[in-house]
């Protein structure tokens, strides 16, 4: 989807104070996914065949808050992936650096086998947040019976459920 239109293959964002995270698990095994930096919207279209980037998602979410320093994410298009590499910054350990790479290839995340590229730094808590309440949401969408019937929601929902408890957020 987006990444395919881009004409400039490598796209650093550097620091973002604008960060948007659209999610939204699809009947069928897909989920689409949008992720918008700076007003710039980068488009995913995620087959569940291989994995769940759901489980995955809020996988790499918990060892962020277990204050790993390094997280990596696949997520299957077909053809093709999506890496998502997370390293903490070094000095400023409340920053996170963001490199999302399109593989041409499903598997071997090869130099060569990449072919789009983006980064940017973002708060370590703006990002976690914003990643969390779309997945709230499809944790209570998934709750409907209506909605889960078609859907790829059984997987990820006690993984969720630590991922809640560990954030143990107030409203």
């Amino acid at each position: 989807m987006g990444l395919f239109d881009e004409k400039d293959n490598n796209r650093d964002f550097g620091f973002i104070e604008e960060f948007e995270f659209h999610y939204s698990i699809k009947k069928h095994g897909w989920t689409e996914c949008e992720v918008v930096c700076n007003n710039i919207a980068i488009e995913f279209l995620i087959t569940h065949v291989f994995s769940d980037p759901t489980y995955d998602l809020i996988d790499g979410l918990i060892k962020l808050v277990n204050r790993e320093n390094e997280i990596k994410i696949i997520w299957y298009e077909e053809p093709g992936s999506i890496l998502w590499i997370i390293n903490r910054n070094s000095k400023e350990h409340h920053k996170l650096n963001i490199n999302l790479k399109q593989l041409k290839n499903y598997y071997k995340a090869k130099e060569e086998d990449i072919f789009l590229e983006y980064s940017f730094e973002i708060y370590e808590d703006y990002f976690i947040k914003t990643i969390y309440c779309q997945l709230l949401k499809e944790f209570l969408l998934s709750r409907n019976k209506g909605y889960s019937r078609d859907r790829n929601c059984k997987g990820f929902i006690e993984r969720f459920r630590e991922l809640h408890k560990m954030l143990n957020y107030k409203v």
